[in-house]
């Protein structure tokens, strides 16, 4: 009696360890990636199917195929060396990319590891026998070789970017004081300020193309080339030179982007200001107030000079102008939406009013446009709270000095 319980305890134990042993088996032929045990000869004694697959051979048949067919004579060389160096590497083994043949020849990289096994029992059996596993990294390869690319091809955008600003970024003589500050949401922005002089007039330009990266960048380059042609016409007004912009805006981007626009001409004699908008936002005109504190002035908009289109929009746009004077002691403060719709990590949004109210406090405590700047961006700063930039920023400021 007892001996046909203990026989059928041993038919159950060994159906066991066979079920066990065919699961494993099933797990083994379905890991991910390869999976091969091999002798330091590179003959395979057990694989799954992805090494079959290389090999071209049906999975059955896969014993006694050898491993270093999936490698190049001089690949088969170094992998023969990783073996012998996982010896003393036991629990780890040791880890390595290498490329590994196809059947047709064709390279796929892979990160190998090679473990050898190491069991006393069977030392006999086991010996120089190793385990190796790996993961095809071919398209993470070629993904991460073209994000470099990419990459670099950005970095090489902003680079060339950086030149269509003005340089120096801050300029002062006798009669007048500015600078400017841009920081842009990506590697490349939309934004874009320059200042330079036609004749004896004072050309301020700033402008923002819709959305940011490379391709608004390369809206900025064609205005910036436009200006360039600008600055040989003596008389230019603003409003034609918002013409001759829109033309290049609209021939550059095809009607698939647009830029807001502002650009002001400053006579230096009498203190003149024209200017013309494409759908831009207002400067702050800043005034001194003639009295006894010197420190006193007034922030508002600039008056409108009417409405129009913004530039790309339509290939023969036309623009109007205005023109009010500007005492010494007077200025402007030109920006980009980045500024009043800035928002904070509490989803407050820094405003008109807010950036009015800046305006005013750094005007008060600075003798000077890079001062102004200093301390304006320390005012963005404050406000934003390391908040992620989601739109550029760009502003300067123009003052026109007491003799």
């Amino acid at each position: 009696m007892n001996a046909n319980k203990d026989l059928q305890a041993n038919h159950k134990m060994t159906r066991f360890i066979e079920e066990a042993k065919a699961q494993s088996e099933m797990v083994l032929d379905s890991l991910p990636g390869v999976f091969a045990v091999i002798n330091l000869a590179g003959k395979i004694f057990r694989g799954n199917q992805n090494i079959a697959a290389l090999l071209n051979v049906e999975f059955e048949n896969l014993a006694d195929n050898q491993f270093k067919i999936l490698l190049t004579s001089e690949n088969w060389q170094l992998f023969s060396d990783k073996l012998s160096e996982s010896k003393n590497q036991l629990e780890f083994g040791i880890t390595f990319h290498m490329e590994l043949l196809d059947s047709n020849s064709i390279a796929f990289e892979h990160v190998l590891n090679v473990r050898p096994i190491n069991n006393p029992d069977y030392k006999s059996t086991t010996l120089d026998l190793f385990v190796i596993t790996g993961n095809d990294i071919t398209d993470v390869k070629k993904v991460t070789e073209k994000m470099s690319r990419m990459e670099a091809e950005l970095q090489t955008a902003k680079t060339v970017q950086d030149t269509l600003f003005p340089e120096p970024s801050e300029f002062t003589s006798e009669k007048i004081s500015l600078a400017g500050s841009y920081q842009p949401a990506s590697e490349c922005g939309g934004d874009w300020w320059f200042y330079n002089t036609i004749g004896n007039r004072m050309f301020l330009w700033i402008g923002d193309v819709t959305g940011h990266g490379v391709s608004a960048a390369l809206v900025t380059s064609a205005a910036r080339a436009a200006v360039s042609g600008i600055e040989t016409q003596a008389d230019i007004t603003p409003a034609a030179a918002l013409t001759i912009l829109n033309k290049a805006v609209y021939d550059a981007s095809k009607g698939q982007k647009y830029m807001s626009f502002f650009v002001v001409a400053i006579d230096l004699k009498t203190g003149a200001c024209t200017y013309s908008s494409a759908a831009h936002e207002l400067p702050f005109l800043i005034q001194h107030k003639d009295i006894l504190d010197a420190k006193k002035f007034d922030v508002t908009y600039l008056p409108a000079a009417g409405t129009s289109f913004l530039l790309g929009q339509h290939p023969n746009s036309t623009f109007t102008e205005d023109t009010i004077y500007l005492k010494p002691g007077d200025g402007l403060f030109l920006y980009t939406d980045g500024i009043t719709e800035l928002v904070n990590n509490n989803g407050q949004q820094w405003g008109d009013r807010k950036v009015k109210q800046a305006i005013l406090n750094c005007i008060q405590n600075t003798d000077s446009a890079p001062k102004f700047i200093h301390k304006f961006n320390e005012s963005v700063h404050q406000f934003r709270q390391n908040a992620e930039i989601l739109d550029d920023m760009t502003f300067f400021v123009f003052n026109l000095l007491k003799s």
